[in-house]
This record gives C-alpha cells, structure tokens and sequence, in this order.
C-alpha cells in the first residue's frame, strides 16, 4: 500500500469517527444535558411589552409563549388561554409548545371553574356574551354584555350590560342549558360572584364618586343592595390611571374577597368578609394598582403596580420585603 493510500484511509477513517462521535453526542450525550420543563415548573404567566411568558415565582425558569395582551392559567394548570394581538382567543399547551386557535374577535373571557367552558366576549356590531366549549363552539349566546364572571359551582354566570348586572343560570347536569334570568341596574364598572353564588360584589363610580356594595342572589332575583364603604376623590389621578374602588375578587372556597382603592395618593389593598362586611387593609403602594388576581389554591395573589416610571410592574410583597412576581399570604393579617 502506498503512501497515499495510507493517508486517504486514514483521512476517511477520522472522518467517519467523528461523524459517529457528533451522532452520539447529539444524539445521547447532549440530551442528557439538556433540561425539559413540564407545567409543574411554571407558577406564573404574565405579559411584558406584548410578549407573554411562563415564569416560577423567582424567575429563575422562564420560557417565552407567544404574543397577546390578555393570558390566564386554565384549571388544570397545563397551559393557557390568550387572546393576540389580532383579538383571537387561543389556547396554549405547555408540553405541545404551540398554540391553537379557538375563537375570534375576542376582548375578554374567562374560563369556568371545572374548565368545560369559556365565557367570553365577542365583539363584532356590539359586545356580546358567549359560553364556548374549549375547542370554540358555541354553546350560548347570552345577548349583549361584558365582565362575565362564574360561580364557583359553574351554573351561574354574572356579566355586566351597560351599568347592570345580568345573571344567566344553567342546569347542573345540562352544560347547554343557559337561560338570562333577572338584572340589576345600576352604574357597576366592575364585580365578582361568590364561590356559592349567593353574593355579587361590586363597584360603582359616579363622577368623583367611587363605591362598594353588594347584593344576595335568590331563586327569582336579587335582594337589596347594601352600601359597604364609599370614597370621594379629593384630585383626579393621572391620566389613564385607575380610580376609586376596582378589582373585586373573591376567594375560591369561602365569601371573602380582596378589592383595591387607589386615590390621588396610593394604591391599597384590602380585604373583606362579605358574611358581615369586615375589613382588612393588606397592603399599601406609592401608584394605582389594577390587576389583582387570587391562585387558585388560594394562597397567594399577584397585582400590577403604576410606579414612578409610570410603567405597570409585577410585585410581590412578603415580610422579607419585595420580590417580583406574587403578594404572599404571610401579608393577610
């Protein structure tokens, strides 16, 4: 054999070597080192600058999902509801790591306690109230509306037409048998149901007016309306800030509720019983907040905070101080 015959093989043979070797690295090796996250690892979803991401509460693991302005967890904690950026309900599967379309023309929904369903609304000649199964067929069309909220048992449904109060019902055992039974009027901007269905919580703003009431639900209608706390604004807020009274949100297990109130001053939050109207200062900030939300479980609750900057921000506050993501329960005293 000659001299560069030797060579050519032995060229060939490294070459062959090293292919094998990248096959089984790639292949084997690399993957070992690489970490797969399941939807135990993320606690929170939220939205900065359009983009919507998963997050744990320290973000220490964060994965980006896809684009919207509006997210939230469905019941069974393996992905997401969102509306994009072209008002397309979808919905998100962590595992899949892809997104499917569900509805269009969406501008607020919210998913049933169970999951079987998604109220949203559809916004087209007007905003209309929709029950959806969670692959987007229509199961009802409630009739014009916004701010659909569930019981915690799933058969009542409260939404708002205009300033007043809806209340929509169906049967335990038939999903498709929706029926608007009774309003309230009023000049709500915003509300939420008990988790056993028997009391609205709500907001009203009249001019430099901000108030909290609530009613009871019975069988054939609403009982009277009874006036918790007021607030008159002594300056108006910065624009597009939020004002007075927002963000009634009850527990999941019992009737109590957390609500905000910012003023001209601070944002603060509180808590309230609604079995005899006690309430609880929880936390106080230097800027509006708006967007608070209790887990499921419970436990903890997560809000925005308006700054300085003027800028939203996710906070969480406990007894070591501030750290981005969630309020824990150690400040619910």
């Amino acid at each position: 054999m000659t001299n560069q015959n030797k060579t050519s093989q032995f060229m060939v043979t490294t070459i062959i070597f090293f292919a094998i070797f990248f096959i089984v690295y790639f292949l084997f090796l690399k993957k070992d080192e690489e970490t797969f996250f399941t939807p135990d690892d993320y606690d929170v979803v939220f939205i900065d600058d359009g983009t919507i991401y998963f997050s744990d509460f320290k973000g220490d693991i964060t994965m980006k999902a896809a684009k919207g302005i509006s997210a939230a967890w469905d019941p069974a904690g393996v992905g997401i509801y969102f509306i994009d950026n072209y008002a397309k309900l979808r919905y998100y599967d962590i595992e899949e790591e892809k997104p499917r379309d569900v509805i269009t023309n969406i501008t607020e929904f919210e998913i049933s306690p169970n999951g079987d369903a998604v109220a949203v609304v559809q916004s087209l000649d007007e905003d209309r109230v929709l029950v959806i199964d969670p692959e987007g067929s229509v199961i009802a069309d409630l009739g014009p509306g916004t701010h659909p909220r569930w019981s915690g048992d799933g058969t009542t449904l409260a939404f708002l037409t205009g300033g007043d109060v809806t209340i929509a019902t169906r049967p335990s055992d038939d999903p498709a048998g929706w029926r608007v039974r009774f309003s309230l009027s009023g000049s709500v901007s915003d509300m939420d149901i008990s988790p056993d269905g028997g009391t609205i919580l709500m907001v009203e703003t009249v001019e430099m007016e901000s108030s909290l009431s609530k009613v009871g639900l019975m069988g054939s209608g609403f009982t009277e309306k009874t006036l918790i706390k007021t607030g008159t604004l002594d300056a108006p807020p910065p624009a597009g800030a939020p004002v007075g009274f927002s963000d009634p949100r009850f527990f999941s297990l019992e009737n109590t509720a957390l609500f905000v109130y910012n003023d001209a001053s601070a944002g603060r939050v509180f808590m309230i019983d609604t079995d005899d109207d006690e309430i609880t200062g929880i936390s106080q900030e230097p800027g509006p907040i708006f967007g608070l939300t209790i887990a499921p479980d419970d436990e903890t609750f997560a809000y925005f905070l308006i700054n300085t900057t003027a800028q939203p921000s996710f906070t969480e506050i406990t007894d070591e101080g501030e750290i981005p993501m969630i309020l824990g329960p150690d400040t619910l005293n």
